[in-house]
Protein backbone atom coordinates (compact mmCIF):
# COMPACT_ATOMS: atom_id res chain seq x y z
CA UNK A 1 0.00 0.00 0.00
CA UNK A 2 1.48 3.37 -0.85
CA UNK A 3 2.34 5.61 2.14
CA UNK A 4 4.08 8.65 2.35
CA UNK A 5 3.77 11.60 4.86
CA UNK A 6 4.06 14.27 2.13
CA UNK A 7 1.14 13.22 0.32
CA UNK A 8 -0.64 13.41 3.68
CA UNK A 9 0.33 16.84 4.03
CA UNK A 10 -0.97 18.03 0.75
CA UNK A 11 -3.86 16.65 1.18
CA UNK A 12 -4.47 18.57 4.42
CA UNK A 13 -3.07 21.81 2.75
CA UNK A 14 -5.07 21.04 -0.02
CA UNK A 15 -7.92 21.76 2.02
CA UNK A 16 -6.78 24.68 3.55
CA UNK A 17 -5.37 26.63 0.42
CA UNK A 18 -8.26 27.20 -1.67
CA UNK A 19 -10.01 29.24 1.44
CA UNK A 20 -7.16 31.74 1.21
CA UNK A 21 -8.29 34.01 -1.39
CA UNK A 22 -9.27 37.23 0.87
CA UNK A 23 -6.25 38.75 2.85
CA UNK A 24 -3.46 41.32 3.00
CA UNK A 25 -1.24 41.39 -0.08
CA UNK A 26 1.68 39.67 1.74
CA UNK A 27 -0.81 36.89 2.87
CA UNK A 28 -1.78 36.15 -0.65
CA UNK A 29 2.24 35.93 -1.67
CA UNK A 30 3.08 34.07 1.33
CA UNK A 31 0.46 31.57 -0.34
CA UNK A 32 1.76 31.81 -3.83
CA UNK A 33 5.05 31.43 -2.33
CA UNK A 34 3.68 28.33 -0.33
CA UNK A 35 2.43 26.44 -3.47
CA UNK A 36 5.53 27.15 -5.01
CA UNK A 37 7.42 25.31 -2.19
CA UNK A 38 9.28 28.13 -1.61
CA UNK A 39 8.82 27.49 2.19
CA UNK A 40 11.09 30.16 3.86
CA UNK A 41 10.07 33.33 1.38
CA UNK A 42 6.43 31.96 2.67
CA UNK A 43 7.23 31.92 6.15
CA UNK A 44 8.70 35.99 5.73
CA UNK A 45 5.53 36.58 4.39
CA UNK A 46 3.13 35.07 6.85
CA UNK A 47 5.07 36.98 9.71
CA UNK A 48 5.39 40.12 8.17
CA UNK A 49 1.30 39.86 8.12
CA UNK A 50 1.52 39.11 11.55
CA UNK A 51 3.13 42.12 12.46
CA UNK A 52 0.54 44.30 10.11
CA UNK A 53 -2.00 42.67 13.05
CA UNK A 54 -3.28 39.89 11.35
CA UNK A 55 -4.29 37.16 14.01
CA UNK A 56 -6.76 34.90 12.09
CA UNK A 57 -6.96 31.58 12.66
CA UNK A 58 -6.67 31.10 9.13
CA UNK A 59 -3.01 32.80 8.59
CA UNK A 60 -2.16 31.22 11.88
CA UNK A 61 -2.48 27.62 10.34
CA UNK A 62 -1.04 28.62 7.44
CA UNK A 63 2.37 29.29 9.61
CA UNK A 64 1.74 26.28 11.52
CA UNK A 65 1.89 23.78 8.24
CA UNK A 66 4.48 26.18 6.75
CA UNK A 67 6.99 25.52 10.16
CA UNK A 68 5.60 21.79 9.35
CA UNK A 69 7.06 21.89 5.68
CA UNK A 70 10.35 23.69 7.12
CA UNK A 71 10.67 20.35 9.95
CA UNK A 72 10.21 22.82 12.56
CA UNK A 73 7.83 20.62 14.59
CA UNK A 74 8.33 21.99 18.00
CA UNK A 75 7.24 25.71 16.90
CA UNK A 76 4.64 24.42 13.98
CA UNK A 77 2.78 22.79 17.56
CA UNK A 78 2.84 26.14 19.25
CA UNK A 79 0.52 27.12 16.58
CA UNK A 80 -1.83 23.82 16.32
CA UNK A 81 -2.12 23.97 19.79
CA UNK A 82 -3.78 27.70 19.88
CA UNK A 83 -6.44 27.06 17.16
CA UNK A 84 -7.67 23.57 19.44
CA UNK A 85 -10.63 25.43 20.89
CA UNK A 86 -11.54 26.93 17.62
CA UNK A 87 -14.32 24.75 16.28
CA UNK A 88 -13.34 25.40 12.32
CA UNK A 89 -9.97 24.91 12.62
CA UNK A 90 -9.95 22.41 15.78
CA UNK A 91 -10.28 19.39 13.82
CA UNK A 92 -7.11 20.00 10.89
CA UNK A 93 -4.98 21.66 13.51
CA UNK A 94 -5.11 18.29 15.59
CA UNK A 95 -4.60 16.40 12.52
CA UNK A 96 -1.00 18.21 12.28
CA UNK A 97 -0.39 18.29 15.72
CA UNK A 98 -0.82 14.15 15.23
CA UNK A 99 1.64 14.24 12.08
CA UNK A 100 4.10 16.60 13.74
CA UNK A 101 4.22 14.24 16.79
CA UNK A 102 5.06 11.28 14.09
CA UNK A 103 7.89 12.95 11.94
CA UNK A 104 9.16 13.74 15.68
CA UNK A 105 9.30 10.19 16.31
CA UNK A 106 6.80 10.59 19.15
CA UNK A 107 4.50 7.96 18.26
CA UNK A 108 1.94 7.69 21.60
CA UNK A 109 1.93 11.32 21.48
CA UNK A 110 0.68 10.97 17.51
CA UNK A 111 -1.56 7.75 18.14
CA UNK A 112 -3.45 9.75 20.76
CA UNK A 113 -4.10 13.25 18.38
CA UNK A 114 -5.10 10.39 15.29
CA UNK A 115 -7.52 8.87 17.72
CA UNK A 116 -9.38 12.12 18.67
CA UNK A 117 -9.51 12.98 15.34
CA UNK A 118 -10.46 9.28 14.13
CA UNK A 119 -13.63 9.12 16.42
CA UNK A 120 -14.91 13.41 16.71
CA UNK A 121 -13.70 15.15 13.19
CA UNK A 122 -16.11 16.63 11.63
CA UNK A 123 -15.36 15.36 7.67
CA UNK A 124 -15.32 11.72 6.79
CA UNK A 125 -12.07 12.62 4.65
CA UNK A 126 -10.53 13.85 7.98
CA UNK A 127 -11.70 10.50 10.19
CA UNK A 128 -10.41 8.53 7.13
CA UNK A 129 -7.35 10.14 6.95
CA UNK A 130 -6.43 9.42 10.86
CA UNK A 131 -7.40 6.24 10.83
CA UNK A 132 -5.08 5.47 7.86
CA UNK A 133 -2.52 6.76 9.92
CA UNK A 134 -2.95 4.95 12.70
CA UNK A 135 -3.14 1.64 10.75
CA UNK A 136 0.09 2.64 9.80
CA UNK A 137 1.45 3.01 12.87
CA UNK A 138 0.53 0.15 14.00
CA UNK A 139 2.23 -1.85 11.10
CA UNK A 140 -0.55 -2.74 8.89
CA UNK A 141 0.45 -0.63 5.76
CA UNK A 142 4.52 -2.33 6.67
CA UNK A 143 2.74 -6.20 5.89
CA UNK A 144 3.02 -6.58 9.92
CA UNK A 145 0.04 -7.79 12.10
CA UNK A 146 -0.64 -5.60 14.91
CA UNK A 147 0.27 -7.54 18.33
CA UNK A 148 -2.64 -8.29 20.47
CA UNK A 149 -0.80 -8.46 23.59
CA UNK A 150 1.26 -5.53 25.68
CA UNK A 151 3.49 -6.32 28.57
CA UNK A 152 6.18 -4.70 31.15
CA UNK A 153 7.96 -5.40 33.04
CA UNK A 154 10.22 -3.64 36.05
CA UNK A 155 13.00 -5.16 38.36
CA UNK A 156 14.39 -3.31 41.83
CA UNK A 157 16.27 -3.88 44.90
CA UNK A 158 17.28 -2.14 47.71
CA UNK A 159 17.80 -2.15 51.63
CA UNK A 160 15.75 -1.41 54.17
CA UNK A 161 17.27 -0.53 57.23
CA UNK A 162 13.93 -0.59 59.39
CA UNK A 163 11.71 -3.85 57.81
CA UNK A 164 9.45 -3.65 60.68
CA UNK A 165 8.92 -0.19 60.74
CA UNK A 166 9.70 -0.19 64.54
CA UNK A 167 10.17 2.84 67.01
CA UNK A 168 14.00 3.40 67.69
CA UNK A 169 13.35 3.13 71.37
CA UNK A 170 12.28 -0.46 71.15
CA UNK A 171 15.46 -1.51 69.07
CA UNK A 172 17.93 -3.15 71.58
CA UNK A 173 20.35 -3.17 68.58
CA UNK A 174 20.79 -0.80 65.75
CA UNK A 175 20.78 -3.32 62.90
CA UNK A 176 17.54 -5.24 64.03
CA UNK A 177 15.40 -5.19 61.22
CA UNK A 178 17.44 -4.28 58.48
CA UNK A 179 16.90 -6.23 55.24
CA UNK A 180 18.06 -6.49 51.62
CA UNK A 181 14.58 -7.29 49.34
CA UNK A 182 14.38 -7.16 45.70
CA UNK A 183 10.63 -6.37 43.86
CA UNK A 184 9.39 -7.06 41.35
CA UNK A 185 6.74 -5.79 38.96
CA UNK A 186 5.05 -6.86 35.53
CA UNK A 187 1.44 -6.04 33.60
CA UNK A 188 0.45 -7.35 30.74
CA UNK A 189 -2.91 -7.86 28.41
CA UNK A 190 -3.94 -9.67 25.89
CA UNK A 191 -6.89 -8.65 23.35
CA UNK A 192 -9.04 -11.74 23.12
CA UNK A 193 -11.52 -10.40 19.91
CA UNK A 194 -12.09 -6.75 18.32
CA UNK A 195 -10.56 -3.71 18.88
CA UNK A 196 -9.06 -0.94 21.36
CA UNK A 197 -13.05 0.67 20.63
CA UNK A 198 -14.84 -2.65 20.48
CA UNK A 199 -13.49 -5.64 21.93
CA UNK A 200 -12.81 -8.07 24.75
CA UNK A 201 -9.32 -8.35 26.66
CA UNK A 202 -7.98 -10.19 29.50
CA UNK A 203 -5.52 -8.04 31.46
CA UNK A 204 -3.86 -8.20 35.10
CA UNK A 205 -0.42 -7.55 36.44
CA UNK A 206 1.73 -9.13 39.54
CA UNK A 207 3.73 -7.30 42.40
CA UNK A 208 6.73 -9.18 44.94
CA UNK A 209 8.50 -7.97 47.23
CA UNK A 210 11.20 -10.38 48.67
CA UNK A 211 13.84 -9.96 51.89
CA UNK A 212 16.77 -12.00 52.12
CA UNK A 213 15.93 -12.42 56.05
CA UNK A 214 12.71 -11.75 57.14
CA UNK A 215 10.82 -14.22 55.21
CA UNK A 216 7.48 -13.69 57.34
CA UNK A 217 7.70 -9.96 55.50
CA UNK A 218 7.44 -11.45 51.83
CA UNK A 219 4.86 -9.34 50.16
CA UNK A 220 2.69 -10.54 47.03
CA UNK A 221 0.03 -9.07 45.14
CA UNK A 222 -1.79 -10.38 42.21
CA UNK A 223 -4.38 -9.44 39.92
CA UNK A 224 -6.35 -10.75 36.73
CA UNK A 225 -9.36 -8.88 34.75
CA UNK A 226 -11.59 -9.16 31.89
CA UNK A 227 -13.42 -6.36 30.26
CA UNK A 228 -15.28 -5.51 27.93
CA UNK A 229 -14.46 -1.78 25.99
CA UNK A 230 -16.54 0.10 23.14
CA UNK A 231 -17.94 3.60 22.61
CA UNK A 232 -21.28 4.69 23.58
CA UNK A 233 -22.29 8.38 22.83
CA UNK A 234 -19.12 9.25 22.03
CA UNK A 235 -17.72 8.45 25.39
CA UNK A 236 -15.08 5.29 25.44
CA UNK A 237 -16.04 3.04 27.68
CA UNK A 238 -14.80 0.40 29.91
CA UNK A 239 -16.42 -2.93 31.70
CA UNK A 240 -15.21 -5.64 33.65
CA UNK A 241 -14.66 -7.98 36.23
CA UNK A 242 -11.77 -8.55 38.48
CA UNK A 243 -9.98 -10.73 41.20
CA UNK A 244 -6.94 -9.93 43.19
CA UNK A 245 -5.31 -12.03 45.90
CA UNK A 246 -2.57 -10.39 48.73
CA UNK A 247 -0.18 -12.74 50.60
CA UNK A 248 2.41 -11.76 53.35
CA UNK A 249 4.69 -14.17 54.48
CA UNK A 250 3.31 -16.40 52.11
CA UNK A 251 -0.40 -16.31 53.92
CA UNK A 252 -2.84 -15.20 52.55
CA UNK A 253 -4.36 -11.40 54.04
CA UNK A 254 -6.82 -10.68 51.64
CA UNK A 255 -8.84 -11.65 48.35
CA UNK A 256 -10.82 -8.71 46.61
CA UNK A 257 -13.45 -9.45 43.66
CA UNK A 258 -14.60 -6.06 42.00
CA UNK A 259 -16.46 -4.45 39.79
CA UNK A 260 -14.32 -1.83 36.81
CA UNK A 261 -16.05 0.56 35.03
CA UNK A 262 -14.75 3.50 33.27
CA UNK A 263 -15.96 6.42 31.18
CA UNK A 264 -13.50 8.49 29.23
CA UNK A 265 -14.42 11.22 26.66
CA UNK A 266 -11.70 14.10 24.70
CA UNK A 267 -13.30 17.67 25.37
CA UNK A 268 -10.77 20.14 22.71
CA UNK A 269 -7.27 19.11 24.28
CA UNK A 270 -8.62 17.74 27.44
CA UNK A 271 -9.42 14.61 28.42
CA UNK A 272 -11.80 13.86 31.33
CA UNK A 273 -12.81 10.39 32.77
CA UNK A 274 -14.78 8.61 35.43
CA UNK A 275 -14.15 5.38 36.92
CA UNK A 276 -16.25 3.62 39.86
CA UNK A 277 -14.82 0.54 41.03
CA UNK A 278 -16.96 -1.17 44.07
CA UNK A 279 -14.75 -4.65 45.56
CA UNK A 280 -15.40 -7.06 48.20
CA UNK A 281 -12.48 -8.51 50.47
CA UNK A 282 -12.30 -11.56 52.39
CA UNK A 283 -9.46 -11.57 54.93
CA UNK A 284 -7.32 -14.60 55.48
CA UNK A 285 -8.03 -16.59 58.69
CA UNK A 286 -6.14 -14.21 60.79
CA UNK A 287 -7.63 -10.94 58.78
CA UNK A 288 -10.89 -11.11 59.48
CA UNK A 289 -11.59 -7.44 60.44
CA UNK A 290 -10.92 -6.83 56.67
CA UNK A 291 -13.76 -8.24 55.37
CA UNK A 292 -15.83 -6.32 53.70
CA UNK A 293 -17.23 -4.01 51.21
CA UNK A 294 -14.99 -0.53 49.61
CA UNK A 295 -16.30 1.44 46.65
CA UNK A 296 -14.29 3.64 45.36
CA UNK A 297 -14.36 6.52 42.61
CA UNK A 298 -12.36 8.96 40.54
CA UNK A 299 -12.53 11.93 38.94
CA UNK A 300 -10.08 13.13 36.19
CA UNK A 301 -9.07 15.19 33.99
CA UNK A 302 -5.64 15.08 32.01
CA UNK A 303 -4.55 17.75 29.35
CA UNK A 304 -1.16 18.76 27.12
CA UNK A 305 1.05 21.10 28.35
CA UNK A 306 4.02 22.45 26.43
CA UNK A 307 5.55 18.56 26.00
CA UNK A 308 3.95 16.91 29.35
CA UNK A 309 0.59 16.13 30.33
CA UNK A 310 -0.95 17.50 33.30
CA UNK A 311 -3.22 15.61 35.53
CA UNK A 312 -5.35 16.24 38.29
CA UNK A 313 -8.11 13.96 39.88
CA UNK A 314 -10.72 13.89 42.76
CA UNK A 315 -10.53 10.05 44.49
CA UNK A 316 -12.98 8.89 47.09
CA UNK A 317 -12.88 5.92 49.24
CA UNK A 318 -15.89 4.54 51.39
CA UNK A 319 -15.05 1.15 53.41
CA UNK A 320 -17.42 -1.54 55.28
CA UNK A 321 -15.55 -3.45 57.17
CA UNK A 322 -16.23 -6.07 60.05
CA UNK A 323 -13.36 -4.05 62.09
CA UNK A 324 -11.40 -5.68 64.87
CA UNK A 325 -12.12 -6.17 69.01
CA UNK A 326 -9.19 -6.88 70.88
CA UNK A 327 -8.59 -8.24 74.44
CA UNK A 328 -10.07 -5.39 76.87
CA UNK A 329 -13.04 -4.35 74.96
CA UNK A 330 -11.10 -2.62 72.64
CA UNK A 331 -12.33 -2.02 68.72
CA UNK A 332 -10.19 -0.94 65.60
CA UNK A 333 -12.15 0.51 62.83
CA UNK A 334 -11.17 -0.53 59.57
CA UNK A 335 -13.84 1.52 57.59
CA UNK A 336 -12.18 4.77 56.66
CA UNK A 337 -13.81 7.07 54.12
CA UNK A 338 -10.86 8.63 52.56
CA UNK A 339 -10.63 11.90 50.05
CA UNK A 340 -8.20 12.25 47.71
CA UNK A 341 -7.06 15.50 45.64
CA UNK A 342 -3.64 15.74 43.61
CA UNK A 343 -1.85 15.93 40.70
CA UNK A 344 -0.29 13.04 38.64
Amino acid sequence: MRNTLGGIVLLAQLILFPLAVTAGESFNTGTEAFKQGKYKKALKYFEVEVESGNNSAKLRYNIGVTLMKLKRYSAATIYFHGLLNDAKWRDLARYNLALAAERDKRSLIAAKHYRIVREGAATEKLRNMAAHRLNYLAGDNRGEKELPWLATMSLSAGRDDNAFALHNEILSDSTIGADNFAELFAWGQYRLSGTKNNGWRVHGYGFGRKYEEYENLDLASVRTALSRDRQWLGWNTELGLAAEMVTLGGEPVSRQALLLAKMAKAWGRSLVSFTFSPGYYSGGEEYAYLDGWRQRAELSWQRPVFFTETRLFYRYDDNDREGQEKIGGDYYSYSPARHALGEA
